[in-house]
């Protein structure tokens, strides 16, 4: 006999993580606002508690709220391309800037749109020099290594020679 369960599974609606500030109370807009990646700073720079603090930021509609505001901060730091074109534009047309860097930012902005082409002229190599100047290193390595060799061998054959003539005189 096969038993059926009775217990029923509710499905809740998925909570939305996008929430607006005023959705937050004023110590929750707090930590989010004064959280730098340390609980027990935040805790007293936003001036709660700290298991409070602990508590505010392991929500998920905390933590998002922690994302949007560094990635706001974070786009706010780095100017974006058409800010630098913008940028090089007005100091270009500014007439009251030095020449100097009026034209410097027309070469910038020129190079920004793809204005220059650099041309780089590469000349013919003869590997057949390379390879000669090579083999002649080669060469004169093993003409030392075979140079080496010999003063070995000699030096093995002197202490023989030494003590033939030595037994030749006794």
């Amino acid at each position: 006999m096969s038993r059926q369960s009775s217990v029923k599974t509710t499905y809740k609606p998925a909570q939305t993580l996008t929430k607006q500030s005023s959705d937050f109370t004023p110590l929750m807009q707090a930590v989010i606002s004064c959280y730098n990646g340390n609980i027990k700073e935040t805790a007293a720079l936003a001036n709660v508690n700290y298991g409070y603090a602990r508590q505010i930021l392991t929500r998920p509609d905390v933590k998002q709220a922690i994302a949007e505001r560094r990635t706001k901060e974070f786009n706010s730091k780095i100017a974006s391309r058409q800010e630098i074109q913008e940028f090089w534009t007005e100091t270009l047309r500014d007439k009251t800037k030095p020449l100097l860097d009026r034209c410097k930012c027309s070469e910038l902005l020129a190079k920004s749109e793809g204005m220059f082409i650099e041309r780089i002229q590469v000349e013919h190599i003869d590997l057949s020099e390379i390879e000669q100047y090579r083999l002649e290193q080669v060469k004169e390595i093993a003409s030392i290594l075979v140079e080496k060799q010999r003063f070995a061998l000699s030096e093995e054959e002197q202490p023989a020679q030494f003590e033939s003539e030595q037994a030749a005189v006794e």
